[in-house]
């Protein structure tokens, strides 16, 4: 559900903006027919994959497309791009994804999947609410091993225990100095979740950087290095932070 609304507010906001809104024209409807369309007439995309000698057969549905985009905003805050070139027919956008699936299933992704599942409360997936315009996107995403009805699955593999509510949310307020820095499009952290944080950490330093959507640290490394080091070097005050008005977002070559 974060991800769809997220994914709607960067629709709405280039459909309210006049010139990304006539540069693509009925951004939303065109995104969701599409996904539509390839459930109904999936394409077939020759890719390239690392460690692969030979290009393979990737069959692109809906679906996929879904988890595609899913990935793709942890990096790029401008979807409208990526939906135009599928649309348009430009499948290059696949072969880096599929180069990012490939390289994911390196990761310890159980060690991962026991923090996500042990710090959750209980949940069934009649309580997952599901947008019924974007149902195709949030079955999609749970094709990246992110989605909520995924960790019900893996849960019943392995049978994570969960951790007492007490100790993952802790009660009233703690003045341990924290700083956080995050996109201001991030799906994973929504700017929503700020004003919780700043009422549980009395002393924390929150900033959102215009222009990136999951992390800093991959479009604003110097600005966002740097204020790390000086927090660390004395957390007890808000870091230099002259740099975050800069528009620090640069596209990369496969966006």
């Amino acid at each position: 559900p974060e991800a769809t609304q997220s994914l709607k507010n960067l629709i709405n906001k280039c459909e309210n903006d006049p010139v990304c809104s006539k540069a693509y024209p009925n951004l939303e409807s065109e995104f969701l027919n599409l996904m539509d369309s390839l459930n109904k007439n999936p394409v077939t995309v020759s890719v390239e994959v690392p460690g692969k000698d030979e290009k393979l057969d990737y069959v692109l549905n809906g679906y996929r497309l879904a988890s595609m985009i899913l990935l793709n905003m942890y990096f790029n805050p401008k979807p409208q791009l990526t939906i135009e070139q599928i649309r348009t027919g430009d499948y290059s956008f696949v072969d880096m994804v599929v180069g990012i699936q490939s390289q994911m299933r390196t990761f310890a992704d159980i060690l991962g999947y026991s923090v996500f599942i042990s710090e959750t409360p209980a949940y069934t997936p009649a309580d997952i609410q599901i947008d019924p315009a974007y149902s195709i996107f949030e079955e999609g995403s749970t094709c990246t091993g992110l989605g909520g009805e995924y960790l019900l699955e893996v849960n019943k593999v392995f049978n994570i225990p969960k951790l007492d509510r007490g100790i993952v949310v802790p009660q009233g307020s703690c003045d341990v100095p924290l700083l956080v820095l995050n996109g201001l499009y991030d799906h994973v952290i929504p700017v929503k979740y700020d004003e919780y944080i700043k009422n549980r950490f009395t002393n924390s330093y929150i900033y959102r950087f215009e222009g990136i959507a999951h992390s800093p640290v991959d479009f604003a490394e110097e600005c966002a290095i740097g204020m790390m080091f000086d927090f660390l070097d004395d957390p007890s005050k808000a870091p230099e932070d002259s740099c975050v008005d800069q528009d620090h977002y640069q596209p990369r070559a496969e966006d």
